[in-house]
C-alpha cells in the first residue's frame, strides 16, 4: 500500500481529491491538509511515500512550499498538482526534485498509475508528465531544452561508474554514499538531460564536448 499525504486548500477539491485515492486498492491517505502550516509531526513509522501538494501558482509559492515539506519529510517524494505549466515552471519543478507534476487536467487513470506504481518510477528514475502537459510543453519554444546542459562534480563521477556498469550499490560503496542519493543524481542527471534513462544520458553525454572528462573504460 502506498502511504498518501494530501495538501490542498480548498476544501471541495481536497475532498474530492483524497474520496479518489480512497477507491484506489493500492493506496492509503494518511491524512489530508488545507496546508503545510497544519502538518502533524513526522511518525517514523508512519512516513508517507508520496506528498500530493496541490500549489495553484507554481511560480510565486512552489520554491518555498516544497523546501519545508522536503525539510519535514526528507524520504518522502513530492507530487505537485497545478495549473498547466510553463518552462520556467518546469524548470523549477526539476530543480527542486519533485519527483512528479500532475495538472488538473489529468487523467486518474494516469494518476492511479503514478500512485499504484511509484516504486517502478523510481527504479527507473523517471519524472512522470502528465500527457496534457507534455502536449502543452511541445507547442512552446524549444529554447528550454536546447540550453546548456552542465553536470555537477558527484553527478559526472556517478556518470562515470554508471558507464563501467556498476550497480547503484557499488556506487554508493566506491563514493561513500547512500544509495538513495545515488538514486537521486541518477534522476537529476535524467531530468536535466530530458532523457527517458541513464541510457539516453550516456549517449546525449558524449555528444557534449564538456563531458569529455568521462572515462568510458571498464575498471
Amino acid at each position: 500500500m502506498t502511504k498518501i499525504l494530501l495538501i490542498e486548500e480548498q476544501e471541495l477539491f481536497r475532498h474530492s481529491l483524497k474520496s479518489l485515492i480512497q477507491s484506489y486498492d493500492c493506496c492509503t491517505i494518511l491524512g489530508a491538509y488545507p496546508s503545510i502550516g497544519v502538518l502533524p509531526e513526522v511518525i517514523q513509522s508512519n512516513t508517507p511515500e508520496l506528498i500530493l501538494l496541490s500549489i495553484h501558482c507554481i511560480s510565486d509559492n512552489a520554491e518555498i512550499e516544497i523546501d519545508q515539506l522536503m525539510n519535514k519529510y526528507p524520504l518522502s517524494r513530492i507530487v505537485v498538482i497545478s495549473e498547466e505549466i510553463n518552462q520556467s515552471d518546469f524548470a523549477l519543478l526539476t530543480r527542486l526534485e519533485v519527483y512528479a507534476f500532475f495538472s488538473f487536467h489529468s487523467s486518474p487513470i494516469e494518476l492511479k498509475d503514478l500512485l499504484c506504481n511509484y516504486d517502478k518510477f523510481a527504479v527507473t528514475h523517471q519524472m512522470k508528465i502528465d500527457t496534457y502537459t507534455r502536449e502543452n510543453l511541445r507547442t512552446q519554444s524549444t529554447d528550454f531544452v536546447d540550453e546548456k546542459i552542465e553536470f555537477s562534480r558527484r553527478e559526472l563521477e556517478v556518470l562515470n561508474l554508471v558507464c563501467q556498469e556498476q550497480s547503484n550499490f557499488e556506487i554508493s560503496e566506491i563514493l561513500g554514499l547512500s544509495v538513495r542519493t545515488i538514486e537521486t543524481f541518477r534522476r537529476r542527471m535524467i531530468i536535466k538531460t530530458g532523457c527517458r534513462n541513464m541510457i539516453g544520458v550516456i549517449i546525449k553525454a558524449i555528444q557534449y564536448s564538456e563531458f569529455g572528462q568521462i572515462n568510458f573504460n571498464k575498471r
